[in-house]
Protein backbone atom coordinates (compact mmCIF):
# COMPACT_ATOMS: atom_id res chain seq x y z
CA UNK A 1 0.00 0.00 0.00
CA UNK A 2 1.24 3.26 -0.96
CA UNK A 3 2.14 5.92 1.65
CA UNK A 4 -0.98 8.89 1.14
CA UNK A 5 0.23 11.91 -0.31
CA UNK A 6 0.07 14.96 1.39
CA UNK A 7 -1.89 17.90 0.86
CA UNK A 8 0.35 19.93 -1.11
CA UNK A 9 1.27 17.13 -3.53
CA UNK A 10 -2.74 16.50 -4.64
CA UNK A 11 -3.92 17.98 -7.90
CA UNK A 12 -5.43 21.39 -7.17
CA UNK A 13 -8.99 20.57 -8.36
CA UNK A 14 -9.29 17.99 -5.35
CA UNK A 15 -8.47 20.53 -3.11
CA UNK A 16 -12.03 21.98 -3.36
CA UNK A 17 -13.06 18.73 -1.21
CA UNK A 18 -11.45 20.20 1.51
CA UNK A 19 -14.27 22.12 2.15
CA UNK A 20 -17.13 19.45 2.20
CA UNK A 21 -16.02 16.98 4.26
CA UNK A 22 -19.11 15.00 4.27
CA UNK A 23 -17.89 14.13 1.12
CA UNK A 24 -14.18 13.84 1.49
CA UNK A 25 -15.19 11.14 4.02
CA UNK A 26 -17.43 9.35 2.11
CA UNK A 27 -15.43 8.97 -1.26
CA UNK A 28 -12.39 8.05 1.50
CA UNK A 29 -15.03 5.47 3.03
CA UNK A 30 -16.06 4.24 -0.28
CA UNK A 31 -12.90 4.22 -2.33
CA UNK A 32 -11.20 2.53 0.66
CA UNK A 33 -7.46 1.39 0.42
CA UNK A 34 -4.65 3.54 -0.29
CA UNK A 35 -7.36 5.62 -2.37
CA UNK A 36 -9.56 6.02 0.42
CA UNK A 37 -6.67 6.94 2.91
CA UNK A 38 -4.97 9.91 0.64
CA UNK A 39 -8.54 11.06 1.27
CA UNK A 40 -8.83 10.41 4.87
CA UNK A 41 -5.01 11.72 5.23
CA UNK A 42 -6.01 14.99 2.76
CA UNK A 43 -9.30 15.96 5.38
CA UNK A 44 -8.60 18.71 7.93
CA UNK A 45 -9.76 17.14 10.84
CA UNK A 46 -12.50 14.43 12.17
CA UNK A 47 -15.58 12.45 10.07
CA UNK A 48 -18.93 13.04 9.30
CA UNK A 49 -21.73 12.33 11.51
CA UNK A 50 -24.80 11.41 8.98
CA UNK A 51 -24.89 8.16 7.09
CA UNK A 52 -23.24 8.06 3.50
CA UNK A 53 -27.32 7.71 2.09
CA UNK A 54 -28.07 11.23 3.75
CA UNK A 55 -24.28 12.20 2.84
CA UNK A 56 -25.21 11.63 -0.84
CA UNK A 57 -28.85 13.65 -0.76
CA UNK A 58 -26.87 16.12 1.45
CA UNK A 59 -24.17 17.43 -0.61
CA UNK A 60 -26.38 17.14 -3.90
CA UNK A 61 -24.18 14.17 -5.44
CA UNK A 62 -25.85 13.45 -8.47
CA UNK A 63 -25.70 17.27 -9.90
CA UNK A 64 -24.30 19.93 -7.43
CA UNK A 65 -21.00 18.77 -7.40
CA UNK A 66 -18.78 20.01 -10.13
CA UNK A 67 -18.04 17.79 -12.40
CA UNK A 68 -14.26 18.35 -12.70
CA UNK A 69 -13.68 18.01 -8.93
CA UNK A 70 -14.93 14.27 -9.00
CA UNK A 71 -13.21 13.66 -12.02
CA UNK A 72 -10.10 14.38 -10.29
CA UNK A 73 -11.15 12.22 -7.48
CA UNK A 74 -11.90 9.82 -9.22
CA UNK A 75 -8.39 9.59 -10.92
CA UNK A 76 -6.26 11.31 -8.90
CA UNK A 77 -7.27 7.82 -6.47
CA UNK A 78 -6.74 5.71 -9.37
CA UNK A 79 -5.57 2.70 -6.99
CA UNK A 80 -9.39 2.01 -5.49
CA UNK A 81 -9.87 -0.51 -9.16
CA UNK A 82 -7.12 -2.67 -8.46
CA UNK A 83 -8.32 -3.88 -4.72
CA UNK A 84 -8.52 -7.39 -3.94
CA UNK A 85 -11.85 -7.05 -1.66
CA UNK A 86 -14.23 -6.28 -4.57
CA UNK A 87 -17.27 -7.16 -2.61
CA UNK A 88 -19.92 -4.71 -2.43
CA UNK A 89 -19.99 -3.19 1.70
CA UNK A 90 -23.05 -1.46 0.77
CA UNK A 91 -25.56 -0.09 -1.76
CA UNK A 92 -24.41 3.16 -1.03
CA UNK A 93 -20.67 2.26 -2.37
CA UNK A 94 -22.10 1.21 -5.27
CA UNK A 95 -24.09 4.48 -5.74
CA UNK A 96 -21.15 6.79 -4.97
CA UNK A 97 -19.54 4.92 -8.05
CA UNK A 98 -22.25 5.09 -10.38
CA UNK A 99 -22.35 8.67 -9.10
CA UNK A 100 -18.36 9.44 -9.88
CA UNK A 101 -19.11 7.69 -13.36
CA UNK A 102 -22.04 10.73 -14.46
CA UNK A 103 -20.46 12.84 -13.14
CA UNK A 104 -17.09 12.31 -15.28
CA UNK A 105 -18.68 11.52 -18.31
CA UNK A 106 -20.71 14.45 -18.52
CA UNK A 107 -18.24 16.81 -18.94
CA UNK A 108 -17.76 14.54 -22.24
CA UNK A 109 -14.10 14.91 -22.58
CA UNK A 110 -12.89 12.41 -24.57
CA UNK A 111 -9.81 11.88 -22.77
CA UNK A 112 -11.61 11.54 -19.49
CA UNK A 113 -14.12 9.48 -20.49
CA UNK A 114 -11.65 6.78 -22.04
CA UNK A 115 -9.79 6.72 -19.05
CA UNK A 116 -13.27 6.20 -16.97
CA UNK A 117 -14.11 3.69 -19.85
CA UNK A 118 -10.55 1.76 -19.18
CA UNK A 119 -11.65 1.60 -15.33
CA UNK A 120 -14.61 -0.08 -16.47
CA UNK A 121 -12.98 -2.57 -18.34
CA UNK A 122 -10.13 -3.21 -16.37
CA UNK A 123 -12.17 -4.20 -13.34
CA UNK A 124 -11.91 -7.80 -11.64
CA UNK A 125 -14.08 -10.46 -12.39
CA UNK A 126 -16.12 -10.72 -9.22
CA UNK A 127 -16.52 -6.65 -9.63
CA UNK A 128 -19.55 -6.96 -12.05
CA UNK A 129 -21.87 -5.07 -9.78
CA UNK A 130 -19.52 -2.32 -9.40
CA UNK A 131 -18.82 -2.43 -13.55
CA UNK A 132 -22.72 -1.99 -13.72
CA UNK A 133 -22.96 0.55 -11.23
CA UNK A 134 -20.11 2.65 -13.09
CA UNK A 135 -21.76 1.61 -17.02
CA UNK A 136 -25.37 2.79 -15.30
CA UNK A 137 -23.86 6.45 -14.26
CA UNK A 138 -22.80 6.72 -17.75
CA UNK A 139 -25.61 6.13 -19.61
CA UNK A 140 -27.66 8.55 -16.95
CA UNK A 141 -25.28 11.12 -18.09
CA UNK A 142 -25.45 10.49 -21.63
CA UNK A 143 -29.71 10.55 -21.25
CA UNK A 144 -29.09 13.85 -19.85
CA UNK A 145 -26.63 15.32 -22.49
CA UNK A 146 -28.14 14.29 -25.28
CA UNK A 147 -25.10 14.59 -27.09
CA UNK A 148 -22.43 11.73 -27.77
CA UNK A 149 -18.70 12.25 -26.98
CA UNK A 150 -16.54 12.98 -29.71
CA UNK A 151 -13.68 10.88 -29.96
CA UNK A 152 -10.64 11.55 -32.50
CA UNK A 153 -10.38 7.85 -33.65
CA UNK A 154 -12.86 4.67 -32.31
CA UNK A 155 -11.25 4.25 -29.04
CA UNK A 156 -9.93 1.21 -28.84
CA UNK A 157 -11.38 0.40 -24.92
CA UNK A 158 -14.91 0.03 -26.68
CA UNK A 159 -13.57 -3.25 -28.62
CA UNK A 160 -12.52 -4.70 -24.60
CA UNK A 161 -15.83 -3.74 -23.34
CA UNK A 162 -17.71 -5.13 -25.75
CA UNK A 163 -15.68 -8.71 -24.68
CA UNK A 164 -17.37 -8.48 -21.33
CA UNK A 165 -19.55 -11.47 -20.31
CA UNK A 166 -23.22 -11.54 -19.30
CA UNK A 167 -26.38 -10.11 -21.17
CA UNK A 168 -26.64 -6.87 -18.42
CA UNK A 169 -22.91 -6.06 -19.15
CA UNK A 170 -23.18 -6.37 -22.83
CA UNK A 171 -27.14 -4.84 -22.86
CA UNK A 172 -25.13 -1.66 -21.37
CA UNK A 173 -22.03 -1.74 -23.55
CA UNK A 174 -24.54 -1.60 -26.54
CA UNK A 175 -26.18 1.80 -25.58
CA UNK A 176 -22.69 3.15 -24.45
CA UNK A 177 -21.50 2.54 -27.84
CA UNK A 178 -24.32 4.81 -29.14
CA UNK A 179 -23.48 7.78 -27.06
CA UNK A 180 -19.74 7.58 -28.57
CA UNK A 181 -19.02 8.89 -32.18
CA UNK A 182 -15.37 9.28 -34.16
CA UNK A 183 -14.91 10.37 -37.74
CA UNK A 184 -15.90 7.36 -39.87
CA UNK A 185 -18.24 5.92 -37.84
CA UNK A 186 -20.92 4.21 -39.38
CA UNK A 187 -24.29 6.61 -39.56
CA UNK A 188 -22.38 9.63 -37.78
CA UNK A 189 -22.90 12.41 -40.49
CA UNK A 190 -19.48 14.90 -40.82
CA UNK A 191 -19.03 17.63 -38.23
CA UNK A 192 -20.15 21.14 -39.41
CA UNK A 193 -17.38 24.04 -40.31
CA UNK A 194 -16.83 25.93 -37.33
CA UNK A 195 -14.89 29.61 -38.08
CA UNK A 196 -12.06 29.46 -35.92
CA UNK A 197 -11.58 32.30 -33.31
CA UNK A 198 -8.90 35.16 -34.24
CA UNK A 199 -5.99 35.98 -31.43
CA UNK A 200 -7.99 38.23 -30.31
CA UNK A 201 -11.31 36.40 -30.17
CA UNK A 202 -9.02 33.91 -28.39
CA UNK A 203 -8.03 35.82 -25.80
CA UNK A 204 -11.38 36.86 -24.98
CA UNK A 205 -12.71 33.31 -24.76
CA UNK A 206 -9.77 32.43 -22.38
CA UNK A 207 -10.64 35.37 -20.07
CA UNK A 208 -14.34 34.28 -20.33
CA UNK A 209 -13.09 30.72 -19.02
CA UNK A 210 -11.48 32.30 -16.16
CA UNK A 211 -14.81 34.45 -14.96
CA UNK A 212 -17.15 31.59 -15.85
CA UNK A 213 -15.35 29.38 -13.54
CA UNK A 214 -14.76 31.89 -10.45
CA UNK A 215 -18.05 33.43 -10.99
CA UNK A 216 -20.74 31.32 -12.79
CA UNK A 217 -19.38 27.61 -12.64
CA UNK A 218 -20.85 27.12 -9.18
CA UNK A 219 -24.34 27.15 -9.99
CA UNK A 220 -24.03 26.47 -13.66
CA UNK A 221 -21.30 23.69 -12.98
CA UNK A 222 -18.19 23.52 -15.39
CA UNK A 223 -20.38 20.79 -17.91
CA UNK A 224 -22.55 23.62 -18.31
CA UNK A 225 -25.60 21.28 -17.48
CA UNK A 226 -26.66 23.84 -14.63
CA UNK A 227 -28.28 22.27 -11.29
CA UNK A 228 -31.59 21.16 -10.96
CA UNK A 229 -33.66 23.81 -8.22
CA UNK A 230 -30.83 26.25 -8.94
CA UNK A 231 -29.39 27.17 -12.40
CA UNK A 232 -30.86 26.13 -15.99
CA UNK A 233 -28.47 24.52 -18.48
CA UNK A 234 -26.11 26.72 -20.67
CA UNK A 235 -24.84 24.07 -22.80
CA UNK A 236 -26.93 23.79 -26.04
CA UNK A 237 -28.89 26.18 -24.56
CA UNK A 238 -31.05 28.53 -27.00
CA UNK A 239 -30.76 31.39 -24.85
CA UNK A 240 -27.01 30.99 -25.45
CA UNK A 241 -26.77 30.16 -28.93
CA UNK A 242 -29.64 32.17 -29.88
CA UNK A 243 -29.34 36.41 -29.65
CA UNK A 244 -26.32 37.83 -27.91
CA UNK A 245 -28.86 40.86 -27.51
CA UNK A 246 -31.06 38.96 -24.93
CA UNK A 247 -28.28 36.90 -23.97
CA UNK A 248 -26.44 40.70 -22.80
CA UNK A 249 -28.95 41.99 -21.56
CA UNK A 250 -29.98 38.64 -19.20
CA UNK A 251 -25.50 39.03 -18.01
CA UNK A 252 -26.32 43.03 -17.63
CA UNK A 253 -29.74 42.90 -15.30
CA UNK A 254 -30.55 39.44 -14.76
CA UNK A 255 -33.79 37.62 -15.24
CA UNK A 256 -36.80 36.53 -12.90
CA UNK A 257 -39.44 34.67 -13.17
CA UNK A 258 -40.85 31.63 -15.25
CA UNK A 259 -38.37 30.74 -17.94
CA UNK A 260 -38.35 27.78 -20.69
CA UNK A 261 -34.70 26.29 -21.58
CA UNK A 262 -34.48 23.40 -23.82
CA UNK A 263 -38.12 22.54 -23.26
CA UNK A 264 -37.95 22.37 -19.51
CA UNK A 265 -39.36 25.17 -17.41
CA UNK A 266 -38.00 27.37 -14.83
CA UNK A 267 -38.72 29.52 -12.51
CA UNK A 268 -35.92 30.68 -10.81
CA UNK A 269 -33.91 34.34 -10.09
CA UNK A 270 -30.43 34.73 -12.03
CA UNK A 271 -28.77 38.20 -10.59
CA UNK A 272 -27.35 40.83 -12.46
CA UNK A 273 -24.41 41.00 -12.88
CA UNK A 274 -23.28 44.21 -14.64
CA UNK A 275 -20.48 45.13 -11.90
CA UNK A 276 -18.11 43.23 -15.36
CA UNK A 277 -17.33 45.83 -17.72
CA UNK A 278 -18.04 45.37 -21.18
CA UNK A 279 -15.15 43.30 -22.14
CA UNK A 280 -15.37 40.98 -18.95
CA UNK A 281 -18.89 40.17 -20.10
CA UNK A 282 -18.05 39.77 -24.03
CA UNK A 283 -15.51 37.41 -22.80
CA UNK A 284 -17.96 35.02 -20.84
CA UNK A 285 -20.46 35.02 -23.40
CA UNK A 286 -17.88 34.18 -26.33
CA UNK A 287 -16.40 31.68 -24.06
CA UNK A 288 -20.75 30.27 -23.41
CA UNK A 289 -21.18 30.92 -27.57
CA UNK A 290 -17.55 28.23 -28.13
CA UNK A 291 -17.16 25.94 -25.29
CA UNK A 292 -19.09 22.50 -24.81
CA UNK A 293 -18.60 22.05 -29.06
CA UNK A 294 -20.95 25.30 -29.31
CA UNK A 295 -20.47 27.17 -32.90
CA UNK A 296 -21.96 30.31 -32.69
CA UNK A 297 -20.47 33.56 -32.95
CA UNK A 298 -18.66 35.37 -30.57
CA UNK A 299 -19.54 38.76 -28.70
CA UNK A 300 -17.86 42.00 -29.49
CA UNK A 301 -16.92 44.39 -26.13
CA UNK A 302 -18.74 47.17 -28.47
CA UNK A 303 -21.74 45.50 -28.92
CA UNK A 304 -22.14 44.85 -24.63
CA UNK A 305 -20.87 48.43 -24.02
CA UNK A 306 -23.90 49.49 -26.84
CA UNK A 307 -26.75 47.70 -24.77
CA UNK A 308 -25.36 48.61 -21.84
CA UNK A 309 -25.69 52.43 -22.89
CA UNK A 310 -29.40 51.17 -24.52
CA UNK A 311 -30.55 50.01 -21.00
CA UNK A 312 -28.86 52.24 -18.77
CA UNK A 313 -31.74 53.56 -16.93
CA UNK A 314 -32.96 49.59 -16.46
CA UNK A 315 -33.28 48.36 -12.86
CA UNK A 316 -35.19 45.43 -12.74
CA UNK A 317 -34.65 41.89 -13.89
CA UNK A 318 -35.57 40.94 -17.44
CA UNK A 319 -38.85 38.48 -17.76
CA UNK A 320 -39.06 35.89 -20.98
CA UNK A 321 -42.39 37.91 -21.98
CA UNK A 322 -39.72 41.27 -22.46
CA UNK A 323 -36.47 39.17 -23.93
CA UNK A 324 -38.67 37.07 -26.59
CA UNK A 325 -39.70 40.91 -28.05
CA UNK A 326 -36.02 41.77 -28.35
CA UNK A 327 -34.29 40.68 -31.78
Amino acid sequence: MSTPAPPGSLPSALVALRSNKPLLFLLAGALGGAAGSVLAEFAPDGGPNASPSMLIVATGLWSAIAASVLATALFAVGEWHQHRDVRPRSVQKILLFGALARCVFAERKADRVDRLLALIAGQPKLAVKRQLALLDGVLAAAVASRKPVKFPQEPPVLEELKKLSGTALQSRVAKLDAALVWPGKPGVPPEPVIPPLSSEQQAQFDLGRQLFTSTCAACHQPHGLGMEGLAPPLADSEWVLGSEQRLIRIVLHGVSGPLRVKGAGYNLDMPAMGVFDDAQVAAILTYLRREWEHGVAPVAPATARQIRQQEAKRQDAWRQEELLKVP
